[in-house]
């Protein structure tokens, strides 16, 4: 399944938190978030484990570290 991206502004609106949600067949029985090294990207690391909970019945949502390159702006 395709995770869907999640941009999550911060309650000041100087930030953000960018996060892909994996969400399981059914009904989630729980969530879980995952953060990665700050060297990986959510679709690495953090995002591999994500999926496998959203195998298992979890709703994973893998974010992106505060300063990620990703929430750069360009």
């Amino acid at each position: 399944m395709t995770p869907k991206t999640l941009h999550i502004p911060s309650r000041d609106g100087r930030d953000k938190i960018c996060a892909d949600l994996h969400l399981p067949a059914g009904e989630p029985i729980g969530v879980v978030v995952t953060i990665g090294p700050l060297t990986s990207v959510r679709t690495q690391a953090s995002g591999a484990y994500a999926a496998a909970v959203a195998d298992r019945g979890y709703a994973g949502a893998s974010a992106l570290a505060r300063g990620s390159p990703e929430l750069s702006p360009k």
